[in-house]
């Protein structure tokens, strides 16, 4: 089966402008752009060429390269991967996007963790109830230590474009009758995550508040039901999302 990595060691990255013609490639029919497949928007897209195909294995991997010469695309049946120079990099859009929808965003070849939240590990209790953990908690951590690195994690979502362009963050923490994290994501556009006549959250609004959530709860930790007194929580996580 036909695998990517974070860095192109194999020479594979040969491309110096679209019109060369590149070492070990077969000659087969143009197949579908990659970025058509993605549903790329016409003013986000790096301008590929294929290139043709390779045999890899046994396995038939498309090769695209953009105008420039910085930019290779790799299609499998198990995989789209983006490099730049060499390393899996994309701004504004995964790096990997696999056939079963699961999405790695990489910068530099370095996988952006905060980009891809893991969902809350569960844990049965001894008394009955149930933990649920992110997989970064820790036990009684400070929630300005929390804040911290949630805005460390932002930072990285907005640098490599996951945050909506001209975004502002804003972090802040309470500890007074609960403790708790809060995010403001402001500075976005009219109609972009607020629906205008129902001022319900769009799909793209939902898509960002759930994933921001996901994003704080990696250093969550609380316990429900049977077992547990009351409710028990390192801190309440809080996303707001503000058009400008």
């Amino acid at each position: 089966m036909a695998t990517y990595t974070p860095r192109l060691t194999d020479g594979t990255f040969t491309f110096k402008q679209h019109s060369e013609a590149a070492a070990g490639l077969l000659d087969q029919p143009t197949p579908r752009d990659p970025e058509d497949v993605l549903g790329v928007p016409a003013d986000q897209r790096i301008g590929l060429h294929h290139q043709g195909s390779r045999d890899v294995d046994g396995d038939l991997v498309e090769v695209w390269s953009s105008g420039s010469g910085h930019y290779e695309v790799h299609v499998a049946d198990e995989f789209i991967a983006f490099y730049r120079d060499s390393d899996l990099h994309r701004h504004g859009g995964p790096a990997v996007v696999t056939a079963d929808g699961k999405e790695d965003w990489y910068e530099n070849g370095h996988l952006v963790i905060a980009a891809r939240p893991f969902d809350l590990v569960e844990e049965r209790l001894p008394a009955g109830g149930t933990r649920y953990a992110g997989v970064r908690s820790i036990a009684d951590r400070k929630p300005l230590e929390v804040a911290r690195d949630v805005r460390d994690d932002l930072r990285d979502l907005q640098r490599i474009g996951f945050l909506p362009e001209g975004a502002t963050i804003q972090v802040s923490t309470t500890t007074k009758s609960a403790k708790a994290v809060n995010v403001r994501i402001g500075g976005l556009a009219k109609g972009s995550v607020i629906e205008p006549d129902t001022l319900d959250r769009t799909p793209d609004g939902h898509r960002l508040h759930d994933h921001l959530i996901k994003v704080m709860n990696q250093y969550n930790q609380y316990e429900t039901g049977r077992g547990s007194s009351k409710q028990r929580r390192f801190f309440y996580e809080e996303v707001h999302l503000v058009e400008e």
